[in-house]
This record gives structure tokens, C-alpha cells and sequence, in this order.
């Protein structure tokens, strides 16, 4: 793998990049061998051929491996999309941030007043704080 990545010029590549060119190799010659042999059976022989291969890689690859789209149909929906104008920019300075709806920067806290003490025993109880658990929600089954 490492010979066939330096033949098509790939000097810098990660270390398991050959690993699953390895893998993805093996299980595409396993389903085309495999392939292969349904089409052996269906002639009723008993040795695989090279056109059982051949129809099986034909098979294959019109299933599994799409080209790109023309470049004329690229270039038409490329031109509808860009007959909308952009929307037009709000002149203003500063940093442009979205509906204050929609920003995170409200207060998510609340301090104590100067005339409350926390309840010392709550360091104690794990529940404490908990709302009590209502009886009419078990009722309903």
C-alpha cells in the first residue's frame, strides 16, 4: 500500500490511512469473488471465468460507485441559486449578534440576600432541595 500511495505521489499520510485502504480493498474483492461465484452457479458450472468476474465487477460498480454530476447541471443550479440577492447587511458597529432570544448571555444564577442563611443540615440530606414526590401520579395506573 505505502509503494502504491508513493507511485501516485502522496508523500505525508496518517499511519492507518494504508490500513484502510487494506481493509477496504480486501472487502471489495471478497464481495466481488463472492459475487462472482453467484454467477457461476447461475451457469451451472463448476469453475469460476473471467466473465463471471468481469460481470460481477460491472455489477458492482454500477451499485456501489457514483461519478460526480455533469458540469453544465452544476453550473444551472449554481445560477439559480445565485439570481437571489444576498440580504443586505444592517449598517452598525460592533459585534453582530443574533435576537437577544437567542443568546445565551442572560443572568443563569441568583444570589442570596444578606438576611438569609443556607439551611446547614441541607449539606447532609441528598434530597434536600428535592420537591416532595406527589401521590396522585402512582394513583393513575
Amino acid at each position: 500500500m505505502h509503494l502504491m500511495l508513493n507511485a501516485l505521489n502522496v508523500e505525508q499520510y496518517e499511519e492507518n490511512v494504508s490500513l484502510q485502504l487494506l481493509t477496504f480493498a480486501h472487502q471489495y474483492a471478497s464481495s466481488i469473488l463472492q459475487d462472482a461465484i453467484v454467477y457461476q452457479d447461475h451457469r451451472g458450472a463448476n469453475s469460476m471465468e473471467a466473465s463471471d468476474v468481469k460481470l460481477a465487477i460491472a455489477s458492482r460498480t454500477n451499485r456501489s460507485f457514483k461519478g460526480a454530476p455533469p458540469k453544465e447541471f452544476l453550473l444551472e443550479l449554481a445560477g439559480e441559486r445565485n439570481k437571489r440577492p444576498l440580504p443586505l447587511v444592517n449598517p452598525g458597529y460592533g459585534l453582530r449578534l443574533p435576537p437577544e432570544k437567542y443568546c445565551l448571555t442572560n443572568v443563569n444564577w441568583a444570589a442570596l440576600s444578606t438576611g438569609t442563611v443556607p439551611n446547614q443540615d441541607a449539606g447532609n440530606d441528598h434530597t434536600a432541595g428535592r420537591p416532595e414526590p406527589r401521590g396522585d401520579a402512582m394513583d393513575e395506573d
